[in-house]
């Protein structure tokens, strides 16, 4: 069970997006999965190009806070991803060091001038890797970005 593999010290769950359920159905599956520890507020949620009607309740970019690391959360699709420039200018204009998106399906960490992408891949299929499915742990402190990537057999 993936509770299981990512231990109980997690304080949040990011989603990038296109899981194509709506709201209710995400957050039912997140407090079955991790026995409804994680309140709702530390659930992020953007919003991707496959998640149709069922989606439009969902934002399309998200901007939040942990531990002093303002973070830019979107898909990815609506600032052109894979190429980063405009998630990029987007982050860098609310003022963002972390920048989280998908739509490639293709796990990354890299830096970009004072901003952090991160892509953690995805559950369902990695594109272009040796791997099927991956995900990222993060660990924010307010000094530092910790991020650990993990592949799923």
């Amino acid at each position: 069970m993936l509770s299981e593999q990512m231990g109980n010290d997690i304080d949040g769950i990011v989603i990038c997006g296109d899981l194509e359920l709506d709201l209710s159905e995400i957050y039912d599956s997140v407090n079955e999965i991790f026995e409804g520890e994680i309140p709702y507020s530390n659930i992020h949620i953007v919003r991707g190009n496959c998640d149709g009607i069922r989606g439009n309740s969902l934002p399309l970019v998200k901007t939040f806070e942990v531990e002093g690391h303002k973070i830019y959360l979107s898909h990815g699709h609506t600032e052109g991803i894979p190429r980063r420039n405009g998630m990029y200018i987007a982050a860098s204009c609310e003022g963002c060091d972390l920048a989280i998106f998908g739509h490639s399906h293709f796990p990354e960490d890299t830096m970009e001038d004072e901003v952090r992408f991160i892509n953690p891949g995805s559950l369902y299929r990695n594109r272009y890797c040796a791997f099927d499915t991956s995900y990222m742990v993060l660990d924010i402190s307010e000094n530092e970005i910790e991020a650990e990537m993990v592949i799923l057999e």
